[in-house]
């Protein structure tokens, strides 16, 4: 009888405890509104401010990759079940086909552009006989690249990877480089998901977290290093040939640039590039119209000539071979 009214009195208690918890939280929820400094902003989610959206999912290597069978109409986004922007695919590859992976940031992605207008939909038209893959995931660096190809694009056995990072290296890290960001296991990623998740941890860090990019006054440093960037496409090279695969890079865009090229982004010369560049610049020498106001992503239009100034590229370096 003792026993059973101690079991009882255990109940009551661990059943007061979770009632407590539920209204801290939902507390830490209404105070963490009302904040100007947000968990957001603080960027503690291993710099992932994407994570928890229709389109993203956080990763514990990634960061954030693009959630598998995502969709959304109305801004003709479909993500198949590979994680990959477009139709359905397989990892083995057909019988003698030609597979190719572009990959790269929001500008391989095709940012706010529907997936037929993205530059690899549209160089698969131009190719004809070519499968391409469109690998391009907003927001990532070169880093998170070089690690996405080597986990999950490898398998894929691509007979070419066309290739374009730099300009999120550049960019301001809120809280620390790309390198520094700790990577976990999948059973502590998720345990730590939860812990980030709640409102009571978001509230604390409000309060408590300083950024370190304003511990000890300004503190400017980019998400990668540009002896970073040119090691990560390096190591890219490396993995597509070890695969069997030739890889082949061009620059970031950037309108306004004589040649469109990133400033102060150098690629390595000792790495295979194609001039897109140039031949953007040949095939449209006026670029008004072209590019969204960022002045780095193309519009629908400027995706048509970028494919078109890729395919010729690509035919006349022999890559297709």
């Amino acid at each position: 009888m003792r026993l059973r009214v101690r079991h009882r009195k255990l109940l009551y208690v661990a059943f007061a405890l979770v009632v407590l918890l539920f209204l801290m939280d939902a507390a830490a929820g209404f105070a963490t509104s009302r904040m100007k400094r947000t968990f957001d902003d603080l960027r503690l989610f291993a710099n992932n401010p994407l994570a928890y959206t229709k389109l993203f999912v956080s990763d514990p290597l990634l960061f954030w990759r693009l959630r598998p069978l995502a969709h959304i109409e109305n801004e003709g986004l479909a993500i198949n079940a590979l994680g990959l922007r477009g139709a359905a695919t397989t990892v083995d590859k057909p019988a003698g086909a030609f597979r190719a992976i572009c990959l790269g940031d929001s500008v391989t992605f095709g940012f706010k552009v529907r997936g037929e207008q993205s530059y690899p939909a549209r160089l698969a038209a131009l190719l004809g006989h070519a499968e391409v893959l469109n690998a391009g995931v907003p927001g990532y660096s070169s880093l998170q690249g070089v690690r996405c190809f080597r986990r999950d694009l490898m398998r894929l056995k691509p007979d070419l990877v066309i290739v374009s990072f730099g300009r999120n290296d550049l960019w301001d890290a809120m809280q620390m480089p790309d390198s520094e960001v700790p990577t976990y296991s999948p059973a502590v990623f998720a345990i730590r998901n939860w812990v980030w998740r709640r409102n009571i941890t978001r509230l604390a860090a409000a309060l408590f977290f300083r950024p370190a990019s304003v511990v000890g006054g300004e503190r400017r440093v980019g998400r990668c290093s540009p002896q970073e960037t040119a090691a990560n496409l390096a190591e890219i090279d490396r993995l597509a040939r070890s695969a069997g695969a030739r890889a082949v890079f061009f620059h970031p865009l950037m309108e306004g640039a004589p040649d469109l090229r990133l400033p102060g982004f150098g690629l390595d010369r000792s790495l295979p590039r194609i001039a897109v560049n140039e031949a953007f610049m040949r095939l449209a020498p006026d670029t008004r119209g072209l590019f969204f106001p960022d002045h780095c992503h193309p519009t629908a239009e400027g995706y048509e000539v970028l494919a078109r100034a890729i395919a010729q590229e690509l035919k006349g370096g022999g890559y297709l071979n």
